[in-house]
């Protein structure tokens, strides 16, 4: 949960790291945002992407966030090794909130929540 008091307007967010468990729900998101620009999600290579990022936790994270049992957004951070930024760089990937749960703060409290706490290396984010 977002630390101190909620904002007026903003419902309260849980932030957690996905899981392979979760890889349902992710592709299920992402096919929700692709729809938004009148895309088709190729679910397989999405659901073989997501392996491999959980099966090489170097490649980055994911985390979702979710709101009374119900998963309503996620976001992915990609590392890679920078030249420009002297060693390892990241880098959101994806940022999806569900349309029912914009505008009260889930995009916000994911990436206040889940940058700092990498647990790695310094890394650079623009």
């Amino acid at each position: 949960m977002p630390d101190g008091p909620v904002p007026e307007g903003e419902m309260p967010f849980a932030i957690r790291l996905a899981t392979e468990a979760d890889i349902p729900a992710l592709v299920a998101l992402m096919t929700d945002f692709y729809a938004e620009s009148n895309f088709v999600l190729p679910a397989a290579a999405a659901t073989q992407t997501f392996d491999a990022l959980f099966a090489s936790p170097a490649l980055g994270a994911v985390w979702l966030a979710e709101q009374t049992a119900a998963t309503v957004g996620h976001l992915v951070l990609a590392v890679s090794f920078s030249m420009e930024y002297g060693g390892l760089r990241g880098f959101i990937d994806d940022l999806y909130v569900r349309p029912s749960a914009r505008g009260r703060g889930a995009g916000g409290v994911r990436g206040r929540r889940c940058l700092p706490p990498l647990g790695r290396a310094p890394l650079h984010t623009p």
